[in-house]
């Protein structure tokens, strides 16, 4: 989960995010459900690495809708998701 929290402060440096515990929460819970996720034993059909990644996108996309994206590349409650857009595709440019 440390992991996810430096991963705010990343965020952060570029005014994506603002840091609060509010944020911190946010981040360790997303964490948490991908790691539960992760540990599951749930079929050999599915690479973990996929259902991982949707659990992530899905649990990070509802938490931080209902945070409200820190205020950072927008606020309010349509653009939560377009913040969280711009989180995940910050470094791929």
């Amino acid at each position: 989960m440390w992991y996810a929290c430096s991963f705010m402060c990343y965020f952060h440096l570029f005014g994506f995010v603002e840091q609060s515990w509010t944020m911190v929460a946010a981040f360790c819970v997303t964490s948490l459900a991908a790691a539960i996720v992760e540990s599951l034993p749930v079929s050999t059909l599915l690479d973990d690495n996929l259902t991982t990644s949707i659990a992530s996108a899905l649990v990070g996309g509802l938490v931080f809708y209902y945070v409200g994206g820190g205020g950072g590349a927008g606020s309010g409650v349509g653009s939560s998701i377009l913040a969280t857009a711009a989180m995940v595709f910050a470094g791929s440019s």
